[in-house]
């Protein structure tokens, strides 16, 4: 009973926020293929002052190195709750 009444409060707060946003896309957006591919072809024209290639492999190993770090996280948090073990028993 109290689950139904939070789980309907909780439909009726997102259909509210929903109905707050416009049904289809403004057209500015939707007519952006012109100015991104003007934008896209200004930034591409940038690989004289910046490695795309290098700040490319740079982010990759970055973003790597972070999920590495996190499943480190997840696994010690993980092996923390095996009895005997990890500190839980």
């Amino acid at each position: 009973m109290i689950t139904q009444k939070i789980i309907e409060l909780g439909l009726s707060i997102s259909s509210w926020f929903l109905g707050l946003l416009p049904q289809h896309a403004p057209d500015w957006l939707v007519d952006s293929g012109d100015g991104m591919a003007h934008i896209l072809k200004v930034i591409n024209s940038w690989t004289v002052w910046v490695p795309w290639n290098v700040l490319k492999v740079v982010c990759i190993g970055l973003m790597a190195f972070w999920l590495v770090i996190w499943l480190i996280k997840l696994l010690m948090r993980v092996w923390s709750y095996v009895p005997f073990i990890g500190g839980a028993g």
